[in-house]
């Protein structure tokens, strides 16, 4: 998406970069643990466990947040104002430079 060395000239271009796909990938990861803890919920909550509920909503919780952290990060890439641009047969933006 950036391509192999994005912001050359911008330490903190680089910075919010890592930091965005961090968040993301959290993001990601803490959605499917919740999701697993959500469906081991409904598949015994006739047993009574209710943890894996608790352990869902914080997952869920854990998501969220980590999206929302991942938003700034990619606003705060768009307002360090840097040209992207889009190739022809491109399907992808790419750091102009």
């Amino acid at each position: 998406m950036f391509g192999q060395h994005p912001f050359p000239d911008s330490p903190l271009g680089r910075s919010h970069l890592v930091n965005f796909v961090r968040a993301t990938d959290k993001a990601l990861r803490e959605y499917e643990f919740g999701r697993v803890s959500a469906a081991d919920f409904m598949a015994h909550k006739d047993e009574g466990r209710v943890s894996p509920y608790f352990k869902a909503i914080d997952h869920f919780e854990s998501s969220i947040n980590a999206t929302f952290r991942a938003l700034s990060y990619c606003d705060r890439l768009r307002k360090l104002g840097l040209p992207v641009e889009f190739e022809s047969g491109e399907s992808y933006p790419r750091i102009a430079g």
